[in-house]
């Protein structure tokens, strides 16, 4: 984060719930895409090995 020149501060104040807010959505969104990367991965190799099979 950037600080303001004249303190040492953040730009965010500690109580800004729109910061919060908008950090845990990027956190879920974050969480849900790698969940569904490892999804995509173990189906795949899943097919892959039912596809050595027959």
């Amino acid at each position: 984060m950037e600080y303001k020149s004249c303190s040492d501060k953040y730009i965010w104040s500690a109580d800004d719930s729109y910061f919060y807010k908008g950090l845990s959505e990027l956190i879920v969104d974050i969480d849900e895409l790698i969940y569904l990367s490892l999804e995509k991965i173990r189906k795949d190799f899943v097919l892959s090995i039912s596809i050595r099979l027959h």
